[in-house]
């Protein structure tokens, strides 16, 4: 049971939280709606780079506010659901194989941008390579620069694919009937 204190918070017994109950069971369908409904949420909104924008309090000071990259966010989403849907993903051989080869995409449109964004790098010549590097943090040719549009152009990309590894979660899901509604109504 919870206590009361005088400031009237409530603090919970951690023995009640380790209770274990018959009548509590873990249920795998439950888990996958939910994280399917978040998947949604996260796809259903703009999508926008992530930023920097500067914001002033009362008294005018100056506080610096991330916006998060709602792209990213959205296909952390669909991973996230992939990896909860994988034991459902073995029963169904169709969506699975069609998973794996839209993973396979998304491993070459990486290598794709890169080197384009390498190709491009080395267009510039020596004086226009050292102006990038002046205006910019650096530049690897291992990884994509986020200051440039090839990554912005990945993302775009990389999102698509994961639109697409999201439609193929759905058609399985539907496929095993799970979110069938409950008799009585509900």
């Amino acid at each position: 049971m919870a206590e009361e204190k005088g400031d009237g918070l409530e603090f919970a017994n951690p023995d009640d939280m380790l209770a274990y109950s018959k009548d509590l069971t873990f249920s795998h369908q439950y888990l996958v709606m939910r994280v399917y409904q978040k998947a949604q949420d996260a796809l259903a909104i703009e999508m926008v780079r992530g930023f920097w924008d500067v914001k002033y309090d009362r008294v005018g000071n100056p506080i610096k506010v991330y916006f998060p990259d709602t792209r990213r966010a959205a296909i952390e989403a669909i991973k996230t659901l992939k990896n909860t849907m994988i034991a459902d993903l073995k029963g169904s051989s169709e969506h699975k194989k069609a998973i794996d080869e839209l993973e396979k995409k998304e491993k070459g449109l990486f290598q794709e941008k890169l080197t384009k964004q390498k190709t491009w790098f080395i267009s510039l010549g020596m004086e226009g390579q050292q102006r990038y590097r002046g205006e910019h943090i650096g530049f690897n040719f291992e990884t994509l620069s986020e200051q440039s549009n090839f990554y912005d152009d990945y993302v775009e990309n990389l999102l698509n694919v994961y639109r697409e590894i999201f439609e193929q979660l759905e058609l399985c899901l539907a496929e095993r009937k799970y979110f069938k509604r409950q008799q009585g109504g509900r």
